[in-house]
């Protein structure tokens, strides 16, 4: 029979281990402060970004009027480095650009960012004709306010590796990727170059994107194998994991990547995990008792899982987390008004390795992230502008 001592040290070996979670930093952080920032590698597409308004979107084979709202600049590594270069925190972003229209109006944008030819990738001579031209994303808002996106893609989605063989990978503390540039062949292109020359303590950073169900087998064995922090939203996390359970989802991923995984919740903030070392995670399940299947209620839970909630999954997921082998923290945000809820994961992700390259803790992170994504909501387009410093 376990005396109650032993059970309050078992529970103290699982609260310890969530304690080191939030503080998780990168591996170069002793190095790092607000004084002398890491440096950070944004590797991503660009392309034009049309944002539409409709009240509905039409049925198969129906039409619908739409009202042009923003035409810009897009991408989710532009986005990322937009925010990062308004905080002034030192980055590279390497940018493959083509022959076009679409071309041209991602050049002018980025030259008046204050980027230069070194942050173009231009692999051609500028004669030749074959070269495509980048692609361009509609983005459908409806009366909700949801978002739909339609993209055509462009020689971003065309990526090869002598193309990469100008880009430093080794100066940097944190390399930034997005699923939308790991797509199909691209995933493996960029992937190999990352592995054989980057430097083993630089972390790598993964924002999903909708698209991460286009990602090869072969490239998410790769992803994973370089232990990236992960970031992702509900839907995400189902396309990459193949279940719609929170908990078993989050399993999988922390099993793969031994390194913090980040989901987040639009208006109801999102979730940090991290895996469990061996000796806590045999701890949590003696205390726990016999192991729930995911997504099944213990008796411990019985009672809050009784009305559906985001609530009382989040209570449930957390409550079970330990014994599956990780923990799980809640990060709960105030509700704001919404006019565009584009490019708001983008800024949550900027927040987070804003604070990391500056020597801070991953909790540090996800909370000024969290009040980047709040600002982002309430501009129209995916490109968020800092009039003044975030608290």
């Amino acid at each position: 029979m376990t005396s109650r001592a032993d059970s309050s040290l078992k529970t103290e070996s699982v609260l310890a281990a969530s304690v080191a979670m939030t503080s998780f930093r990168l591996a170069t952080h002793d190095q790092l402060s607000p004084a002398a920032p890491g440096k950070v590698l944004i590797l991503g597409g660009a392309f034009v970004d049309k944002t539409l308004s409709l009240r509905r979107l039409p049925p198969v084979g129906g039409d619908s009027y739409a009202q042009e709202l923003f035409t810009g600049v897009g991408g989710c590594a532009l986005n990322v480095a937009h925010i990062l270069r308004q905080l002034e925190l030192p980055h590279s972003l390497k940018v493959p650009l083509g022959i076009g229209p679409n071309t041209a109006i991602i050049e002018a944008q980025l030259k008046a960012d204050g980027y230069d030819d070194a942050s173009f990738i231009k692999p051609y001579r500028p004669t030749d004709s074959t070269v495509q031209d980048c692609g361009y994303c509609l983005c459908l808002l409806d009366a909700q306010r949801e978002r739909t996106f339609i993209v055509v893609p462009g020689l971003e989605n065309n990526i090869k590796a002598q193309w990469l063989e100008s880009v430093d990978f080794a100066s940097c503390d944190l390399i930034y990727l997005s699923g939308f540039d790991l797509t199909e062949d691209n995933g493996m292109v960029y992937l190999q170059e990352i592995a054989a020359r980057k430097r083993p303590d630089c972390a790598v950073y993964f924002d999903a994107g909708a698209r991460v169900d286009f990602i090869t087998a072969e490239a998410r064995a790769l992803l994973f194998s370089l232990n990236p922090i992960l970031h992702l939203n509900q839907l995400e996390l189902e396309l990459l994991t193949g279940t719609k359970d929170l908990t078993q989802g989050v399993a999988l991923l922390t099993t793969k990547t031994q390194s913090p995984v980040v989901v987040t919740l639009a208006d109801q903030g999102c979730l940090l995990a991290q895996r469990l070392g061996r000796v806590a995670h045999g701890a949590a399940r003696r205390t726990k008792g016999a192991l729930p299947a995911f997504g099944q209620a213990s008796s411990n839970d019985q009672e809050q899982a009784l009305k559906p909630s985001y609530k009382n999954i989040f209570h449930q997921a957390m409550a079970q987390a330990p014994a599956h082998g990780f923990v799980l923290k809640h990060y709960p945000t105030k509700a704001v008004p919404v006019v565009d809820a584009t490019g708001a994961g983008d800024a949550h992700s900027a927040g987070m390795i804003a604070a990391l390259v500056q020597g801070q803790t991953i909790d540090e992170g996800i909370i000024y992230g969290s009040k980047l994504a709040a600002k982002a909501v309430g501009q129209l387009g995916a490109r968020l502008t800092l009039n003044a410093a975030i608290p």
